[in-house]
């Protein structure tokens, strides 16, 4: 699975994660697994070399790629462990061209799975603003960060329409996190 999504040639990467995708709805015990090796193999890709060239971004795009497939195969169980994935590691990816194909999988995922699962993913959001805020809690932004995402956690809370809260909400963490600019967000509010 490896070689294929990072093959040099996009087609060939594109082919690979629509494979997998087929096999993952066909075998869907095998989708724990299948992520855990994406998981692994893009932390090997995110290893840079001694003279600071990035040889591991084709992979790392190719599973963008499978993991773009992959959202409507995804359960309810999967969805933590894709969304702290997503979190922790790929939003922050050094190449422009996979961050924003990770940002593009997160918003799939909540487009998708958002509805009725807020109460499994917002806490993700919320854990991860907290602890970067309590790094950074002497600056403005973060008094600022916090007031929002309170806001945030109440029209979640209160509303019908949660998938469009816990988009908005997806927009701050990428703010705060400053993996977006502020503009990005202002667009999706």
């Amino acid at each position: 699975m490896g070689v294929a999504l990072s093959h040099v040639n996009y087609n060939v990467r594109v082919a690979a994660s629509d494979a997998l995708v087929v096999v993952l709805d066909e075998y869907p015990y095998t989708l724990q697994e299948s992520l855990a090796t994406l998981f692994s193999l893009y932390i090997h890709d995110s290893v840079v070399g001694e003279d600071m060239i990035d040889f591991g971004w084709l992979g790392r795009q190719g599973i963008a790629l499978a993991l773009h497939v992959a959202v409507d195969v995804l359960r309810t169980k999967d969805l933590p462990v894709a969304m702290t994935f997503l979190i922790s590691r790929a939003f922050a990816d050094t190449n422009a061209d996979v961050q924003g194909r990770m940002i593009n999988v997160g918003i799939m995922i909540i487009d998708k799975h958002g509805k009725d699962n807020v109460s499994l993913l917002f806490p993700i959001f919320e854990n991860y603003l907290n602890k970067k805020v309590s790094i950074c809690c002497k600056s403005k932004f973060s008094l600022k960060g916090r007031v929002r995402v309170l806001a945030m956690i109440v029209k979640l809370f209160s509303t019908s329409n949660a998938v469009a809260y816990l988009t908005k909400a997806f927009w701050l963490f990428l703010e705060m996190t400053r993996i977006l600019p502020i503009n990005k967000f202002l667009e999706h509010d």
